[in-house]
């Protein structure tokens, strides 16, 4: 895992994050516990997570922004969406395997640590000792190894949405 403080720009953040709250209060939402079909990644929780496509605008700008840490030429295909975890929402471990690789970025404004929604990782398969960060606004974490991984359920009294840019890299069309 690759962990970067402050990825976006505060213009670029404020751009992602002003069209998350547009789409929240307009768009159409997918809901994961129909488009999930694997019961892997929602083994142990409950709660289930919205899921919308972001915009062409935002889709082109973090493309830029991967472009300077990343070949993104050596990618077929590239999916971002925007979710908003719901309380008892998370993942189960999983290590995103039909994927060269995978992000999160983090939109959510003030989140405590009671609220739930860690984000836990292992270095290597064979290791018991995990990672843990909580999320952070504006960081952004690269599993660039397709590391074991997972999110401890959302808490029903968190005062503040957990919100993400989901990004895959796939080198198949």
């Amino acid at each position: 895992m690759k962990l970067f403080k402050d990825f976006l720009l505060e213009d670029d953040f404020k751009i992602c994050y002003n069209d998350l709250l547009k789409k929240l209060s307009s768009e159409s939402w997918n809901y994961t516990k129909i488009t999930w079909t694997s019961s892997d990644v929602t083994r142990g929780t409950t709660g289930s997570v919205l899921s919308s496509s972001v915009s062409q605008e935002v889709f082109d700008l973090l493309i830029e922004k991967f472009s300077k840490i990343l070949d993104i030429s050596s990618f077929g295909k590239i999916a971002m969406m925007y979710y908003v975890w719901q309380p008892y929402s998370g993942l189960a471990l999983h290590d995103d395997h039909c994927f060269q690789m995978a992000a999160t970025i983090y939109l959510n404004q003030d989140w405590h640590v009671d609220y739930g929604g860690i984000f836990l990782w292992k270095e290597s398969k064979e290791d018991e000792i995990y990672k843990a960060i909580p999320p952070i606004k504006n960081m952004m974490i690269l599993n660039d190894q397709l590391q074991d991984h997972m999110v401890t359920p959302i808490s029903p009294l968190a005062t503040d949405l957990r919100t993400t840019i989901q990004v895959w890299f796939n080198n198949v069309d």
